[in-house]
């Protein structure tokens, strides 16, 4: 059965939804756009917004990114965790599949990922299954996943690149992940070559 947090934010999909995923689409732009010219960078996003574009754009104009049989996915923002889950078709059937996760800024561009549950309808999904699924679609948008064991757990590592390429690019680095109820912040600095911030 689903969870009672994706049966909830399934349910909360309204005639604001559209308005709410523009709201997140010209966040991540102005994000992006900051990102790219030396300075200090910050962005909060609400859950909501997430959710909004994740009901309406994502399938309109962005049904690739979802593998065959996977639709409707939601999360739920707490402190320092997240929930998401998604629906898989089975054959005639379907039921979601979720996974309860921590997710920590633990240094400059190290972010720690720490599944807490994982579950395939009522049954219990191996950590290490989401946490390899995870490192796999990390590496693909070009950082670098790393397995650790901390305090007798596993942990998935994702180290994000200050810089595209070696040279003379600037550099980006991610100082603050902070996820709590319902909204993420993050925020950091690109650097000038050279080490200098362009905005003060």
């Amino acid at each position: 059965s689903a969870p009672a947090f994706y049966r909830e934010r399934l349910a909360a999909t309204d005639a604001r939804t559209e308005q709410q995923a523009r709201r997140l689409i010209t966040k991540a732009s102005a994000l992006h756009a900051g990102i790219e010219r030396p300075g200090r960078w910050e962005a909060a996003i609400t859950e909501q917004e997430i959710n909004a574009w994740l009901a309406a754009d994502l399938p309109a104009n962005h049904a690739a990114l979802l593998p065959a049989g996977w639709t409707a996915p939601r999360l739920e923002l707490l402190p320092d965790r997240c929930r998401a889950g998604v629906r898989l078709a089975l054959g005639p059937a379907s039921t979601v599949a979720w996974f309860d996760a921590r997710v920590q800024l633990r240094d400059v561009n190290q972010l720690f990922i720490t599944v807490e549950d994982a579950r395939l309808g009522a049954i219990p999904v191996p950590h290490g299954l989401i946490l390899r699924s995870l490192a796999r679609q990390i590496a693909k948008v070009g950082m670098t996943p790393q397995f650790r064991r901390l305090d007798g757990r596993s942990v998935l590592v994702v180290y994000i690149p200050p810089t595209a390429t070696s040279g003379a690019a600037a550099s980006r680095w991610l100082e603050v992940v902070a996820l709590g109820h319902g909204e993420l912040l993050v925020s950091g600095e690109t650097r000038a070559p050279g080490g200098r911030a362009g905005r003060e």
